[in-house]
């Protein structure tokens, strides 16, 4: 991600333009069980990374983890729900 971040800023994308979407937590319920690689444990350490890196390169972040913390904000795994998507709209 410091690469990714890096480039665009080589390109001269400002850093006001730059914002980063972490990971959003996962229905542990219906797809933790399945899958011990799928956890709420392991996807926060990335979006407490996200937080890390956004914070140490002045860039801004979206910060959403408790607000999609239900089943009702995702259709599946990875997809946000329309209640989901109005979350990280606002």
């Amino acid at each position: 991600m410091r690469a990714i971040i890096a480039y665009m800023r080589k390109q001269g994308l400002s850093s006001k333009k730059l914002v980063l979407l972490p990971p959003p937590p996962i229905n542990e319920k219906t797809f933790g069980s399945q899958n011990a690689e799928k956890s709420n444990n392991l996807t926060r350490s990335y979006y407490d990374a996200c937080h890390q890196l956004a914070h140490e390169l002045e860039i801004d972040i979206l910060d959403f983890w408790d607000d999609l913390q239900h089943p009702s904000m995702f259709v599946d795994l990875l997809h946000f729900s329309s209640a989901g998507s109005k979350v990280v709209f606002r």
